[in-house]
């Protein structure tokens, strides 16, 4: 019986050794998993602040252009309403000379 006892053991440690392994293997897997997870996720944050800073800066040069834009808009307003007024001050002046050469025009008809 002590021979038969002997695969049986030897079988045994060889179980165990191999268990060990395998659970030494899982452990580094989990170990490079966990690493990995943690690269990932630095990875994705100074994905996400780059991704952030871009959006501050769109926003801040959207912000400039309106802001240029309305400058612009409100120059060309005054411009528009100076012109205009330019423009009623030449028509009153051409009809005063109208009106006065029509006067002239009757003096010399009559």
């Amino acid at each position: 019986m002590p021979m038969n006892d002997r695969p049986d053991r030897e079988q045994l440690q060889l179980l165990q050794l191999e268990n060990e392994h395998l659970k030494d293997t899982i452990r580094v897997l989990r170990e490079e998993l966990e690493k990995m997870q943690i690269r990932h996720e630095t990875d994705l944050q100074g994905v996400l602040r780059a991704k952030e800073d871009e959006l501050q800066q769109l926003r801040a040069a959207v912000e400039a252009l309106r802001e240029k834009l309305e400058r612009n808009g409100l120059s060309h307003e005054d411009e528009k309403r100076q012109a205009e007024q330019r423009l009623r001050v030449e028509i009153v002046q051409l009809q005063t000379t109208i009106r006065v050469l029509r006067e002239r025009l009757a003096e010399h008809g009559e």
